[in-house]
């Protein structure tokens, strides 16, 4: 599965080198120049994770992880900032931000988030598809005592765990 990433930088030159960097690791790359182009992009379709700068003209990281958590709940934001401060990191991660790097960013830093990122994807993904499978194979069971019915109850409460 190839995973979506936006990147979203007002400056070009940093902008261009992280989506190149994402592209290179497998993924799709989009580039988004600002967070009001970010925005166009992220109502037109879905991204698995995005990339922000914090500091941009207009919009900034912060409304771009806020408008991207109110359209796209389970997509990974990443905060990226040259001016990071423990306050706005812990106000990024209240918000839902899954990260916050601070620049320069290297590709290895990229490769390494982004890597995190998909593994809890796919352990997500994979979570969820047994727990589909063990309630197709729950409603299929025989046996109708009491002791079997609490035994099912207690096999769909595990499954609702997490």
């Amino acid at each position: 599965m190839q995973y979506s990433v936006l990147i979203v930088d007002d400056d070009k030159y940093v902008n261009d080198a992280i989506t190149e960097t994402v592209a290179r690791a497998g993924y799709e790359a989009i580039p988004a120049y600002s967070g009001e182009e970010a925005l166009v992009k992220l109502k037109s379709r879905t991204f698995d994770i995005v990339l922000t700068d914090l500091r941009m003209h207009e919009m900034d990281g912060m409304a771009v992880l806020d408008h991207t958590k109110r359209l796209h709940p389970e997509a990974s934001v990443v905060i990226m900032t040259a001016y990071g401060t423990v306050e706005k990191a812990v106000s990024a991660m209240k918000l839902g931000a899954y990260d916050f790097l601070l620049k320069p960013v290297t590709p290895d830093q990229v490769d390494h988030i982004l890597g995190r990122i998909t593994e809890v994807m796919r352990l997500r993904r994979d979570n969820e598809l047994m727990r589909r499978d063990l309630t197709v194979k729950f409603q299929n069971m025989v046996g109708k005592s009491k002791t079997m019915r609490e035994i099912y109850d207690l096999i769909q409460s595990l499954a609702k765990a997490r």
